[in-house]
């Protein structure tokens, strides 16, 4: 059963356990918090199933702008002509200046970014220099190649936006105020901040609605697949806020045993040593071999990879040529077939 919890106590308590958490840490009973010491509300989302085959980025149009101050955020670009990325850069700046676009900081022609930010270095200090990473349409299928494993460690995925909208500047503001979620096909669990402990209970309560809503829409699977959804600031543990336990496509007709009795135990454990004991009787059996007599076991042969023989009577020079083609994983399995455990 799934089961919703109210959204607005679960963020007034985290609100006062991260406003007493900071007195204590601060040593100082401070009545408001200071901006720069603002928390950032996380979402994180728990699903049953993971799927796709690669990592889907999600935006989320929050109602209230959670970011604190103006984001940081690069356009990569496609070359106009390759030999001249110079004049590909200022195309593109002259075109967001027409249309009055604001909030993108530098422009960067794909070609500059194969040539200049080739070595890892570089392109690990290009991911700390910027909030965030758009692209034009176009060149999003290419870009992934060039950016590198410090982008996606980071979770700056470029975020595509569309040059030829007639409303340029509606397009990119969008995607510069909005969040993103990484719904990764890698792994069950994924985050996202959505609000931050200066803002009112009120607009952090709508930015969390908004979130929730939209990942249970886009997410695989929907809401059947979400098994829980928690809350959470920089400070505080994480509280629920949404649990789904029992998945739609369950039988809970069909019970397994459980609660085994002591009795039950006993039994249980007294059966295996009576097999123990049998299988023991029989090999001796099988081997004529008198009770006191200590029975000797060869070590399984398992994980063998090919059928092969020791090599026994043969000089060192022939081994040696008989065991240079194999693989060292060739070699191992062949060194089991002479080892036994007395």
């Amino acid at each position: 059963m799934a089961t919703k919890f109210n959204i607005h106590q679960t963020i007034e308590a985290l609100l006062a356990f991260t406003k007493q958490a900071k007195k204590q840490k601060s040593g100082e009973a401070k009545e408001i918090l200071l901006a720069d010491e603002n928390d950032q509300f996380e979402i994180q989302v728990s699903v049953w199933i993971v799927g796709g085959t690669r990592t889907k980025t999600v935006p989320i149009q929050l109602p209230h702008n959670m970011y604190q101050k103006d984001r940081d955020a690069l356009l990569f670009v496609k070359d106009i002509e390759k030999k001249r990325p110079e004049f590909t850069e200022q195309h593109f700046k002259d075109l967001l200046s027409d249309k009055d676009v604001e909030g993108v900081s530098k422009v960067m022609p794909i070609r500059v970014l194969k040539r200049e930010y080739r070595p890892f270095e570089a392109r690990r200090n290009l991911a700390r220099s910027y909030d965030l990473f758009l692209t034009d349409v176009k060149i999003l299928g290419c870009l992934s190649d060039h950016l590198g494993k410090e982008f996606y460690k980071r979770n700056k995925y470029p975020v595509a936006v569309d040059l030829d909208k007639k409303d340029l500047n509606k397009e990119i503001s969008r995607a510069i105020s909005a969040a993103y979620i990484n719904l990764s096909n890698k792994g069950s669990c994924s985050s996202v901040h959505i609000a931050h402990t200066g803002m009112s209970t009120q607009d952090i309560g709508e930015n969390v609605e908004k979130a929730i809503n939209t990942i249970g829409e886009k997410i695989h699977g929907g809401w059947d697949n979400i098994k829980t959804i928690h809350l959470r600031t920089n400070s505080s543990v994480s509280l629920p806020v949404y649990t789904n336990l029992i998945r739609p496509d369950w039988d809970l007709s069909k019970t397994t045993p459980h609660d085994l009795k002591n009795e039950d135990l006993d039994n249980l454990q007294l059966q295996l040593k009576l097999e123990a004991t049998e299988k023991v009787k029989s090999l001796r059996k099988k081997r004529g071999l008198h009770p006191s007599e200590p029975l000797k076991l060869k070590k399984p042969k398992t994980g063998i990879l090919f059928n092969a023989k020791p090599m026994t009577g043969l000089t060192r020079k022939e081994k040696k040529a008989a065991t240079k083609t194999m693989t060292p994983r060739q070699k191992r399995a062949q060194s089991k077939l002479r080892e036994e455990i007395v």
